[in-house]
């Protein structure tokens, strides 16, 4: 799936540089006015999938998901983690938090800004992006404050993220991607744009918001 944590494949690694304990089923992150994605222990996103060729022709994917499975404290702050199942079928996990300056990802020791908020319209930043055993600092722009989405588990409005180029796991591709977030909700739609060899962009695959249960 190429949605929260969509980079990472691989076993979680264990902390170097921060004492690490469970919390508690009960002690939810419910700040939702605050955040940019809502983190909350059994917090689930299920996503319809599809892929498009170079002619528009499309089939659909198994459905993939993101899910809260629980959380951890690094360094004296709360951190969420998160199990995804690609549309590959694979699964991932990612380890998250809203900070008062956006959403943020830690991995091996690094914690790196995924979704910059509060931000302008065409405000750029840098991504650090893990994949494999190599770090990319790639860019990411906020587009749009107000996105209308319509998807079968509803109509949403939503800040538009554009990255330039972005790595989608496990195939090293780097791809042109659209996410566009309602903070009350979530990623409600991710777009992928692939690129033929004479040049021509199309549309190569889209994963859109089904069904979401928030806590």
């Amino acid at each position: 799936m190429y949605m929260l944590g969509r980079n990472i494949m691989y076993k979680f690694l264990p902390f170097f540089f921060c004492f690490l304990i469970c919390c508690s089923d009960n002690d939810f992150d419910i700040d939702r006015s605050t955040g940019v994605i809502p983190l909350a222990i059994d917090n689930i996103w299920n996503y319809e999938s599809w892929i498009f060729d170079s002619t528009g022709a499309s089939y659909q994917l198994a459905s993939p998901y993101s899910k809260v499975t629980g959380c951890v404290t690094i360094n004296e702050e709360r951190w969420f983690t998160l199990e995804n199942r690609w549309v590959s079928g694979g699964i991932s996990h990612d380890t998250c938090i809203n900070q008062p300056t956006g959403y943020f990802r830690y991995w091996q020791g690094l914690t790196s800004m995924v979704y910059k908020y509060p931000a302008s319209v065409n405000e750029e930043y840098t991504f650090e992006y893990f994949h494999i055993d190599s770090l990319y600092k790639l860019k990411r722009e906020l587009t749009s404050l107000d996105t209308i989405i319509i998807t079968p588990s509803g109509t949403f409005s939503c800040i538009q993220y554009y990255s330039p180029r972005l790595i989608i796991s496990p195939y090293g591709e780097f791809l042109e991607t659209d996410y566009f977030i309602d903070r009350s909700v979530g990623i409600v739609k991710c777009i992928h744009y692939r690129t033929t060899p004479s040049g021509k962009r199309y549309i190569g695959n889209v994963n859109v918001l089904s069904s979401y249960i928030l806590n």
